[in-house]
């Protein structure tokens, strides 16, 4: 897990990196997206999941969360 910060406004995010395999990957934004469309994300008693990045080339995933301090 790492801290990260909008550019637009510095809100302070967590982000988790993870390595992803290009077959698993479109299974992996369509569960994220359907979850999202859905509200699932959305609870006061849950993180929330913001944004989910896929890059293919270096076969990495970012999920982009709530920052909850330690």
């Amino acid at each position: 897990m790492k801290k990260c910060y909008r550019r637009s406004d510095r809100q302070v995010f967590a982000v988790k990196i993870s390595e992803v395999e290009e077959e698993h990957a479109l299974e992996l934004r369509k569960l994220f997206l359907t979850k999202k469309r859905l509200g699932l994300f959305k609870h006061p008693s849950i993180l929330q999941y913001h944004e989910l990045y896929i890059m293919l080339k270096r076969r990495t995933c970012y999920i982009v969360m709530d920052y909850i301090p330690q």
